[in-house]
């Protein structure tokens, strides 16, 4: 039986705390980043109002150099042996600035390491299984915040903002209808209380 393996984009922007602020997958490897890029929602819905999602013109996405060069997205330039020292030093900030979607990335396929290789019969189920991978490494990335910042509470004895904070999170939970995290949280929360 031949076994064919199909490799799927993810793109992503996230910001400085490796919070993912966008995601978009569907293409197949093959698909170039720039093709990718124009025709995901964060290339339309930018472009149809691009002071919604940029209000301060010093805002912008770093992208990787095959993505276009416009007033909100800047690549690093090209390098065909030409560039001059500024354009080089450019570049090299450029590539220390895109080590935070670099580690976003690490981070999610850390978490996820199924990701790296999904068995799947459908391929039409593959995007769907990435997708929701990245929408769980935020929620994951949110709770850690949250569970870091009720330790940090209450280790100074501010009970009151702990449970005020606690009541938060269920509410959110009850929303999102996370009752298996809710249950382990409520466990943890009442361990350290004691």
């Amino acid at each position: 039986m031949l076994k064919c393996n199909f490799v799927f984009t993810l793109q992503a922007t996230c910001d400085a705390k490796l919070n993912f602020i966008d995601c978009y997958v569907g293409y197949p490897g093959s698909v170039s980043d720039t093709r990718i890029f124009r025709n995901s929602d964060l290339y339309e819905n930018v472009s149809q109002n691009k002071n919604r999602f940029f209000p301060d013109e010093n805002l912008f996405i770093i992208g990787d150099k095959a993505y276009p060069l416009l007033d909100w997205c800047i690549p690093p330039y090209i390098d065909r042996g030409n560039l001059n020292a500024a354009k080089r030093n450019f570049n090299l900030r450029i590539s220390q600035t895109r080590q935070v979607i670099q580690g976003a990335f690490a981070l999610l396929f850390g978490r996820f390491r199924r990701l790296k290789y999904l068995d799947m019969n459908r391929i039409d189920f593959i995007p769907p299984v990435i997708l929701a991978s990245s929408v769980f490494y935020i929620i994951y990335v949110y709770l850690t915040m949250i569970y870091k910042l009720m330790n940090m509470l209450l280790r100074v004895g501010k009970m009151l903002l702990v449970m005020i904070i606690y009541k938060i999170l269920i509410e959110l939970m009850k929303i999102f209808e996370m009752g298996i995290i809710k249950e382990k949280i409520s466990v943890e929360i009442y361990e350290i209380a004691e």
